[in-house]
């Protein structure tokens, strides 16, 4: 789903300090142990992606995110369960990402165009994303099975929509989830192309982008 790239967390209420209405609420328990657990994703994603799933300890996740051992086990049952949800998470953080980069305005081909370099400039801040992502099928296959269904559920919900302004008439609603993977896929092997974990990646040169964009506009957009 076009919908994060972040894990939502419940609403701060913030209380009216008569005495002091400039004074900055405490944060409750439930927001202090959402915000360890958000550290903790963000560290184990970017240990992951430096030494594989493998080699990502518990130790390793818990200093990077400068939390005790004891703290990740009161989050996560495991180190397998931790993994289950690394990736779904951080697939929330893409699609919040490119939601926020891309123009409200935009359709048609115009649209994907800007969700591919959306999708690159994500890569560009997380250079390890990929390594997370391609290694997931098999370290972490529920992770993997939970997250391309969210990709695909984001990419449906946005070729509805742009089935009610007209677009995409050659094809029948139930068609549309084939077509999220197909530009799921293009996504894919044009950053595996253009970057890797262990370089910076970059965003592929103009005629790369224009042939992608032709390509969406003849396949879909005819």
């Amino acid at each position: 789903m076009e919908s994060v790239e972040g894990v939502a967390t419940r609403p701060v209420k913030i209380k009216d300090f008569k005495r002091d209405p400039k004074r900055k609420a405490r944060r409750t328990r439930e927001e202090r142990s959402e915000e360890i657990r958000q550290n903790l994703i963000q560290a184990g994603a970017r240990i992951v992606g430096r030494y594989g799933y493998e080699k990502a300890s518990v130790a390793r996740i818990t200093a990077k995110a400068r939390v005790a051992l004891g703290t990740f086990y009161r989050h996560f049952r495991s180190r397998q369960e931790f993994f289950d949800q690394l990736l779904p998470a951080m697939g929330d953080r893409l699609m919040l990402f490119i939601r926020s980069r891309v123009d409200a305005a935009a359709v048609g081909a115009e649209r994907e165009e800007q969700r591919l370099k959306a999708y690159f400039a994500f890569m560009e801040e997380h250079p390890w994303y990929h390594r997370l992502l391609n290694e997931s099928e098999v370290m972490a296959p529920k992770a993997h099975a939970i997250y391309l269904e969210q990709m695909a559920a984001g990419l449906v919900r946005s070729f509805k929509r742009s089935q009610r302004r007209g677009e995409l008439a050659a094809f029948d609603e139930s068609e549309l989830r084939t077509l999220a993977y197909i530009v799921m896929a293009s996504r894919v092997y044009l950053a595996t192309q253009w970057g890797g974990y262990k370089e910076k990646n970059r965003t592929p040169p103009e005629d790369v982008l224009q042939t992608y964009t032709k390509f969406i506009q003849r396949a879909l957009f005819v």
